[in-house]
């Protein structure tokens, strides 16, 4: 066994973000084990490092960039700036006190779990969000089409689904084959749950049933 060594864990808990690995390194040591280049929402990661010399530590970081998960053409910047990735540090030197450190992008929020202590240490990462695991992605926002919908979205079709629901009542036929939510002609229900009725055009529908997928 090495004389220092950090074996790091991590948590990607969200639901909506993958994370693609830009840029890592090593001030001391070597790796035991490398971190991965992409971790999936809801995914666990390990890698570590440790010491390769006499009286040498073990000290190093990595960035990861966040991303739609849905999304595998995402374009990445170049480079890409430190303060839209998330960071995490660790350092193990051979004479004094471990040490981490971590830092995510908002919406994000990155914490650690464990002291980390000891000449073989042991740290925990894990990756959430201000709105907990539906936290979305960068560039979406929870559409809302009813209270609790935290299905993620581009801001203009969050911007329809409120203009849909302000509309219910003028799209109702009164009556029908389907009762006091029958549309009117040229409408469906959008169907963004079982129970929504709210009458929209077809091709908002169709959008809606991609969003569930």
């Amino acid at each position: 066994m090495s004389a220092r060594s950090t074996a790091v864990a991590f948590i990607n808990g969200t639901r909506n973000t993958a994370l693609r690995l830009v840029d890592s390194g090593l001030a001391h040591g070597e790796w035991s084990s490398e971190p991965p280049n992409i971790i999936g929402p809801g995914q666990d990661a390990n890698w570590g490092s440790q010491s390769d010399g006499f009286l040498t530590g073990t000290e190093g970081y990595v960035r990861y960039f966040p991303f739609p998960a849905d999304n595998d053409d995402v374009g990445i910047p170049s480079p890409v700036p430190d303060d839209a990735t998330v960071y995490l540090y660790w350092d193990n030197p051979f004479i004094g006190s471990n040490s981490y450190d971590q830092s995510a992008p908002s919406p994000y929020a990155v914490s650690r779990e464990g002291s980390g202590s000891g000449n073989n240490a042991a740290i925990a990462f894990s990756l959430g969000g201000a709105f907990g695991p539906d936290t979305c992605a960068p560039g979406y926002v929870w559409r809302e089409a009813f209270e609790g919908d935290h299905v993620c979205v581009l801001p203009e079709t969050r911007a329809q689904a409120q203009q849909d629901n302000s509309q219910a009542g003028a799209r109702r036929a009164g009556g029908g084959d389907f009762g006091p939510d029958t549309c009117k002609q040229g409408y469906v229900w959008r169907e963004a749950s079982p129970t929504d009725h709210v009458c929209v055009t077809p091709e908002t529908r169709a959008q809606t049933a991609l969003a569930r997928q």
